[in-house]
């Protein structure tokens, strides 16, 4: 039986067999004809044989696996130069599958597992793309072919998992233009014809040299097909002693450099899957020593991505980060690094993604013409939490854009957030991505019109308060706030805005802007809220005003009052009781002080009427209130809470208290 090592080539026309059905026979006649005349050529040019034609598919054999992917490249170049100038009907759209492996050879067909993974992949391969194995990958010069990894494929037929990578045709960068425009020259040079021939004869005359040179010891070939066999045995101590032997007997042979680099990444792997990092990295040194034609670099990266993965298993994301954050600044231009990247810790935690995945997934977005969705996610949520509302990326923007123009649904999901900068940093996505509609921006705008101060100030036990003062910057406080009045007032002159309210997530009202300064701004709030939602502000109120946890509510609900007009179940010495005497210990937020001086000023009137004793006994009991913040607000705890700040001005109203219950 003779076999030999060969790259394995497939290629079919998308929707052939649906042609079939509609074509005559002199219709696909031309069609076979033409897609034979295009590729033969091609394959020819790089040293390829056809082996056979069955109906639109072609089996082909390489003696190089570099060769085999270039020929594949210059192909699909070929087609969509013939394409352009054909209607739709008439494109020739193929897909291309690529292995190597050793062949039975046999009346001048070739057999063998290695032909029926080439001819599975082929199934997995989209149209118009290249699809070849690790087998491949390693043995094929890497710097010659822009490539990816698809990942590990279970195949039918295939006992074990097959890995998978994926020319990449990016027509937009230079790199990938200039191969091209080589691969092009090389075939129109002059004197190309006659140095074929002379290759030709070379080969020939290497090829019996070589045979004659091996004839006793054993091919090369022979002793790769073995270690491959060893390998997918799992018996790593047999492919490790046949590599040994191939390096002694045929130092720097590229089928020793492959065997050797086979084996030596079975070992690393071995070794990274039992932990054992540092033995791995001496394997690799020894092994670059000993082999001064051994390129080690590829399994070095590999041992550094098991490494920075492995924290992982404990949880300990921080540490995984770190290092592959290192890993990525050693090899800032890897394909494979950024995939380990954004496959190990590119989930989103807390809407919020690794600053080391985000840069990777960049890379891979702006290099992939079609890249998975899951990057945009990672980039817009990188967005999301690190963008300024008045520096946007442009960019990047662009990218989700025209790559992952559903992002813009994951921007919904924000326009109502918690975070001030989570919610107006999604509002820019949304809108740059795909404009809002006016329910959504309603959301929004309503959400920001009940949450925002006007001052850039906010309590301390308000969500809002993304940063860690509690204070967001007082110009973007103001811009926000200006957009939702502006849009709710004209929306509320349009026919359609009680559906847009229906339609709308504010059901319920149950928040009334948190303003913490009685000035125009809350005047201009309250006439909107009076005009755009006056049913929902009335029936709301009573609720805002009883409100003894949400001190600015309360507040703000008490100086809606006028704009409101009577509230029958108002009681003014219950709210300004309340707003003295039943708050939580220690809290005294600048909300808290202003209604204690409004209910100061209160009790204080009614001093010299005929309700003095129940003045009197009100503002005895806000006297023993205020000491009882003081107290806690001395302890650690109230100091770990950063609530001593409020000591002196809760001291400033007892004083006061004590003055007027003296006279």
């Amino acid at each position: 039986m003779k076999t030999q090592n060969l790259t394995i080539m497939f290629t079919d026309i998308k929707g052939f067999t649906q042609r079939t059905s509609g074509a005559s026979r002199e219709g696909l006649h031309d069609l076979l004809s033409r897609h034979e005349k295009l590729l033969t050529p091609v394959v020819k040019k790089f040293g390829g044989r056809i082996v056979k034609t069955i109906g639109d598919a072609f089996l082909v054999v390489f003696e190089s696996p570099t060769n085999a992917v270039l020929s594949g490249i210059l192909i699909q170049e070929a087609l969509r130069d013939y394409n352009i100038s054909m209607p739709e009907n008439e494109r020739i759209m193929v897909r291309i599958s690529l292995n190597s492996g050793e062949v039975e050879l046999r009346d001048g067909d070739v057999f063998g597992e290695a032909v029926n993974i080439a001819a599975r992949i082929e199934g997995i391969t989209e149209a118009n793309e290249i699809y070849f194995t690790e087998s491949v990958y390693l043995a094929m010069n890497k710097s010659e072919v822009p490539s990816s990894e698809v990942g590990y494929r279970l195949l039918k037929g295939i006992p074990h998992e097959i890995k998978v990578y994926r020319v990449i045709q990016d027509h937009q960068s230079i790199d990938f233009k200039e191969l091209i425009t080589r691969l092009r020259e090389t075939e129109s040079r002059p004197g190309a014809t006659r140095k074929k021939y002379l290759a030709a004869i070379s080969a020939i005359i290497m090829v019996l040299a070589c045979s004659i040179f091996y004839w006793w010891s054993g091919t090369s070939g022979r002793v790769l097909s073995g270690i491959q066999s060893a390998l997918t045995q799992d018996n790593l101590p047999l492919a490790k002693a046949r590599s040994s032997t191939m390096a002694a007997r045929f130092p720097g042979d590229p089928s020793t450099i492959r065997a050797c680099n086979l084996v030596l990444h079975a070992e690393t792997a071995k070794l990274c899957r039992e932990k054992r990092f540092t033995e791995a990295m001496e394997l690799i040194s020894r092994s670059r020593n000993e082999h001064s034609w051994l390129d080690t670099s590829d399994a070095e990266k590999k041992v550094l991505l098991f490494q920075a993965a492995f924290p992982l298993e404990s949880g300990d994301l921080s540490t995984s980060e770190r290092r592959f954050a290192e890993v990525l600044a050693r090899y800032p231009e890897d394909r494979e690094v950024w995939q380990a990247i954004v496959k190990s810790i590119g989930g989103v935690y807390n809407n919020n993604v690794f600053t080391t995945a985000f840069e990777a997934a960049n890379k891979l977005a702006q290099s992939d013409p079609d890249p998975d969705p899951k990057i945009g996610e990672i980039i817009f949520h990188g967005l999301l939490n690190s963008m300024s509302s008045y520096s946007v990326n442009s960019e990047q923007i662009q990218i989700l854009k025209h790559k992952f123009p559903e992002t813009a649904n994951i921007a919904k999901r924000f326009l109502c957030h918690n975070r001030f900068r989570i919610r107006t940093n999604a509002a820019v996505l949304k809108n740059a991505i795909s404009p809002s509609d006016t329910v959504e921006a309603l959301e929004m705008h309503f959400f920001n019109l009940t949450h925002l101060t006007g001052t850039g100030r906010m309590d301390t036990d308000d969500d809002d308060a993304d940063l860690e003062t509690g204070v967001i910057p007082v110009e973007e406080d103001i811009y926000w706030l200006n957009l939702a009045l502006e849009f709710i007032d004209a929306a509320s002159d349009h026919p359609e805005w009680q559906e847009w309210k229906n339609r709308a997530r504010i059901s319920g009202f149950k928040m009334i802007p948190s303003l913490l300064a009685e000035n125009d701004t809350v005047e201009i709030v309250f006439e909107l809220l009076i005009k755009a939602f006056p049913v929902e502000t009335r029936s709301a109120l009573p609720a805002w005003l009883t409100d003894t946890i949400n001190l600015p509510v309360r507040c703000s609900a008490l100086w809606l009052m006028p704009f409101v007009g009577t509230v029958e179940t108002f009681d003014a010495d219950v709210f300004h009781e309340q707003s003295m005497c039943e708050t939580l210990a220690g809290y005294f937020p600048e909300s808290y002080a202003v209604l204690f001086e409004m209910a100061l000023e209160h009790f204080k009137a009614k001093l010299n009427g005929a309700e003095r004793e129940k003045a009197l006994r009100i503002l005895k009991k806000a006297i023993s209130s205020l000491d009882r913040h003081i107290a806690y607000s001395s302890t650690a705890e109230g100091v770990e809470d950063s609530l001593a700040f409020s000591i002196p001005m809760m001291m400033e109203f007892k004083n006061s208290i004590e003055v007027l219950i003296g006279n």
